[in-house]
């Protein structure tokens, strides 16, 4: 009797092998939400920030709308929120490598809340400053432990679906969060907001203090400045990943002012309230949804991270240009959405190129100079316009120019990519 080799074409093993590997790419296809770890992870990512964005709209809209602040007081609301961000982002992505990815993004859940109560309480700018610069260090918290505990649930062959579908339930908040902030604006008021958002929160800590505490398995190093440099040294050295800190150095700078100036925007040109800037938050979210679904059914994205992320910026710019050019409310909100698709294929890739090429023991601190660099460029673009004191009636024209500008970084990072790609290939 003929005995049937494994090896063998046709044979047993073959057909088990191949029916293996279909049953390995289904998982990481379709079953991504199987893994109940991560699964409560999304869950406890999109409550959090169902969370933020009703209540930061709320604290923005009060500032510009109750408080009457100018450019200047908007873009010092910004500096309270990046300042603690690049900072804290730092430390906490040693405190991920060293500790806990779990506790810390625990803590960064609570923090939120404690914004959301300050937030409430806030009688004036000053206090809403105080807030803001909250929401920036619990940003810090979440934002390194969130990648880690991806890289660490996931395998590596389904990193930039795990992501994706992170950033699908992030776009979701954005719309949920804008339009739930915006409805209880109009009809009730700031306050049942911030209420909202603190209970919301809480339930997120809840879900967050379910997950396993999954820690890294390679070299904990100790908590010291040094450890960034080493984080900035590995982001440096790698041809990818330097390119990548160019792209999110410029394009996030040039958004962030965007984001600084756009409730002026919508009250000076578009002639609109509080809420319509919750309003166009939420066409942001619609149009991200959509871009973050696509980026989620990318089955071979390795290798084309920085390309999607050179892609979605240049999208995003050209939405901008849509949104200010007009200045008309109802051609605002497709110009809005295509923004928020375009900024879809940002996040993810990024996160996916890291969580590729960079050890897991490295990764914390890598995603946090990332991190870092991109609010450190947001606290350069808001302390500009802090010094400028930019008039109202150049808003729009500022918008116009922000637009171009996030083009032209999408166009030319692509245009690197490709001579990149070139070089490796020769």
């Amino acid at each position: 009797m003929r005995t049937v080799r494994t090896d063998e074409p046709g044979g047993a093993g073959s057909e088990r092998g191949a029916q293996d590997l279909l049953e390995q790419e289904a998982l990481g296809d379709v079953r991504l939400l199987r893994n109940k770890p991560f699964r409560r992870l999304v869950l406890a990512h999109a409550t959090s920030n169902l969370a933020l964005w009703a209540f930061y709209g709320a604290l923005i809209t009060s500032a510009t709308f109750e408080q009457g602040a100018t450019t200047r007081q908007l873009a010092l609301l910004g500096v309270s929120l990046s300042l603690p961000f690049v900072l804290g982002t730092v430390l906490q992505g040693m405190v991920v490598d060293r500790w806990s990815p779990k506790w810390v993004y625990v803590a960064g859940i609570l923090t939120l809340g404690g914004a959301a109560a300050l937030g409430w309480y806030a009688p004036s700018l000053t206090w809403m400053y105080g807030s803001s610069f909250l929401v920036g260090l619990g940003w810090a918290s979440l934002e390194p432990s969130r990648s880690s505990l991806t890289a660490l649930l996931i395998p590596q062959r389904d990193l930039i679906r795990a992501n994706g579908v992170l950033a699908l339930a992030f776009q979701i908040t954005i719309l949920s969060g804008s339009l739930l902030g915006g409805v209880l604006i109009d009809h009730f008021d700031h306050g049942v907001v911030y209420g909202s958002a603190i209970a919301i929160t809480l339930l997120a800590a809840a879900i967050a203090t379910s997950m396993p505490d999954i820690r890294q398995q390679g070299e904990r190093p100790e908590i010291a400045l040094s450890g960034f440099s080493q984080g900035l040294r590995t982001s440096w050295n790698h041809p990818e990943l330097r390119l990548l800190l160019f792209v999110t150095a410029v394009g996030w700078m040039v958004f962030n002012a965007f984001f600084v100036l756009e409730p002026l925007y919508v009250r000076h040109v578009l002639h609109r309230g509080d809420a319509a800037v919750l309003y166009l938050w939420a066409a942001h979210g619609a149009g991200a949804i959509l871009g973050s679904y696509s980026v989620s059914r990318i089955k071979r994205g390795a290798g084309k991270e920085l390309a999607l992320v050179g892609g979605g910026v240049a999208a995003s710019g050209i939405g901008l240009l849509i949104y200010s050019g007009f200045g008309i409310y109802q051609v605002a909100f497709p110009g809005a959405a295509l923004i928020g698709a375009g900024l879809a294929f940002f996040y993810p890739p990024a996160l996916a190129l890291v969580q590729r090429v960079v050890g897991e023991d490295e990764q914390g601190r890598v995603s946090g100079v990332l991190l870092s660099l991109q609010e450190l460029m947001a606290l350069l673009g808001s302390t500009l316009i802090v010094i400028v004191g930019l008039p109202d009636d150049l808003v729009q024209a500022v918008l116009i120019g922000i637009a171009s500008a996030m083009v032209l970084v999408g166009l030319l990072g692509l245009r690197a990519v490709s001579r990149l790609r070139r070089r490796t290939d020769v």
